[in-house]
């Protein structure tokens, strides 16, 4: 414990205030006072006065702020769980707005906690401080006399006495009646430094929250914000994202023109070529190709013709279908690829045949059309699996050599001699 030198009065009550607030014992204040060069009754009557007006100096300044914090407190909770309420109730909240609320509210709840926990404790201070001023008027006969009521009347040094005149008062007969110490410029004097003892600690309090304050803030800025930045960026890049694709489901590039004329008779040549990298393009010459929007939207049936051995395959098909790719059905059948997709080392166009492979697929396959692992063989172009080298050719599930293949689509329903070469 610190011992005080040379100091004023209202100094002396202000230290035997932050002495008393730290627990120290009445009697172990007395008696460094007393090391200190004051007369036992000095230093008891300093003592005295502190005991006596500290606990209800304590009370009226910490119960107020004791139920004011509680009741913000409380507003807090409630604000956050209202507002949580109603988003589940369906109210126009986002889960963002209700995240925001509670973490506003925990912070304060927070802050208030803490004024909550320093004046519970301030409180229980003053009840034993008051236990120790009722216990010193039972065992000492009340506390040391001030002076007489009619003072007003003295000089004014006489009302108020130098601390050395006051160390030499003497001390009341222990057989004197208890009684408390009346409200006087000294009383106002004590109350007045712990006042000022309690404002420098809540000054150190308000530091300490603002540091916190300044912290949390420079780490919000540092860490919350980017990561809220982040997060919202991917989002709106999400959003834009299937915006860009609702757009692109609705302006399909593979459309067929909307003034289009009347369906043309006979067949409508879309490929013919041995490179499957020039279908759905627009290349005159040998590698000829048309875009499949080109064809009309009336569509029926495509046939996939080998130009070496003019056989056929004849598949039903929308125009929707013409670019994109289907699958055959699990129990056999047929299906149309038609995104001449890159992969393995060579494109996949064609018409794809039941039954699926499974991984791993039999070695030197050659592959129209694959759904992850599972692969389809069938008729035009593919890879040969587990090697994956160059473009290979197939027919109807056997590879061939490179082959000249045509592409054609008609809206006209199929004579006897093209049904024969129909597939389902």
């Amino acid at each position: 414990m610190k011992r005080p030198t040379n100091l004023s009065e209202e100094a002396a009550y202000q230290w035997i205030a932050d002495q008393l607030a730290k627990g120290t014992a009445p009697e172990t204040i007395e008696g460094n006072l007393i090391h200190q060069g004051s007369d036992a009754e000095s230093a008891r009557l300093l003592v005295t006065r502190v005991v006596d007006e500290m606990p209800g100096t304590l009370q009226a300044r910490y119960t107020w702020q004791l139920y004011s914090s509680l009741g913000v407190f409380a507003l807090a909770l409630l604000l956050a769980l209202g507002i949580s309420f109603l988003s589940l109730l369906g109210a126009p909240i986002s889960f963002k707005g209700v995240l925001r609320t509670w973490v506003a509210a925990l912070l304060w709840m927070m802050a208030n906690g803490y004024w909550i926990v320093v004046s519970f404790w301030k409180l229980q201070l003053a009840q034993r401080l008051e236990k120790v001023r009722a216990a010193r008027l039972r065992d000492n006969g009340g506390p040391l006399p001030i002076l007489p009521a009619d003072s007003s009347s003295a000089p004014a040094a006489a009302r108020r006495p130098t601390l050395p005149q006051q160390m030499t008062r003497k001390s009341p007969s222990p057989a004197a009646v208890p009684r408390p110490i009346p409200r006087d410029n000294r009383s106002r004097q004590v109350r007045s430094a712990i006042d000022k003892r309690e404002d420098q600690g809540l000054r150190w309090v308000g530091l300490c929250i603002g540091g916190s304050a300044a912290l949390l803030l420079a780490l919000s800025c540092c860490v919350v914000v980017p990561v809220l930045v982040v997060v919202s960026r991917s989002q709106r890049d999400e959003e834009d994202s299937s915006s860009v694709s609702s757009a692109k489901e609705e302006v399909d590039p593979n459309a067929p023109d909307p003034h289009e004329g009347p369906p043309p008779r006979g067949w409508t040549v879309l490929f013919r070529s041995d490179d499957a990298s020039v279908w759905n393009t627009d290349s005159p010459g040998d590698k000829f190709a048309l875009p499949v929007r080109r064809a009309h939207s009336k569509i029926s049936y495509l046939r996939l013709k080998r130009l070496d051995t003019d056989d056929s395959q004849i598949l039903p098909i929308s125009h929707k279908q013409l670019g994109r790719t289907t699958f055959p059905a699990e129990g056999g059948g047929y299906s149309w690829n038609g995104t001449a997709t890159l992969g393995w080392g060579g494109r996949h166009l064609g018409i794809a045949q039941a039954p699926r492979h499974k991984f791993p697929a039999p070695h030197g396959l050659i592959i129209v059309a694959n759904e992850g692992w599972d692969v389809w063989i069938g008729s035009g172009f593919g890879h040969k699996c587990f090697v994956d080298d160059t473009q290979y050719y197939c027919w109807k599930g056997q590879e061939i050599g490179r082959t000249v293949f045509e592409i054609a689509v008609t809206t006209e329903p199929l004579t006897e001699n093209e049904k024969r070469f129909l597939v389902k």
